[in-house]
């Protein structure tokens, strides 16, 4: 039975990730943009995206251009909450960057990188706590 829920689960996980792929790559879309290019109904579309800014990991951004009726509204990542990390370990060179969930980069350092492969993470995580 906890396969089967599993399996359930994937599909909206998947959706999600696609939404925020295609935010990442487009910047600013609307809904209806989104479910055109994704071939998800408006109405999952929606839901996915209030699940998204639940998390804040999207937030809207304003309305799009009108040519008529109700101006969308545009959305885009929030990239004010969370940060993304990267780390790139060389035998004589520890790097870590970290940047918004749209690219942009905050901060980098570089480190001696330690001969003992646990003072290597541990050094990692009190630079980036």
């Amino acid at each position: 039975m906890r396969k089967v829920a599993h399996c359930r689960l994937a599909p909206a996980r998947a959706n999600r990730a696609i939404v925020l792929r295609l935010l990442r790559r487009h910047r600013r879309l609307a809904r209806v943009e989104i479910a055109r290019r994704t071939g998800l109904s408006e109405a999952s579309v929606s839901r996915i995206v209030a699940e998204l800014a639940a998390r804040r990991l999207v937030k809207e951004e304003g309305p799009a251009r009108s040519t008529g009726g109700r101006p969308a509204v545009r959305l885009q990542l929030d990239d004010g909450y969370f940060c993304s990390i990267g780390v790139d370990v060389h035998s004589w060179e520890t790097t870590i960057a970290v940047g918004t969930l749209c690219g942009r980069l905050l901060e980098t350092a570089h480190l001696r990188t330690p001969a003992e492969p646990r003072r290597v993470l541990e050094s990692i995580a009190q630079r980036v706590s």
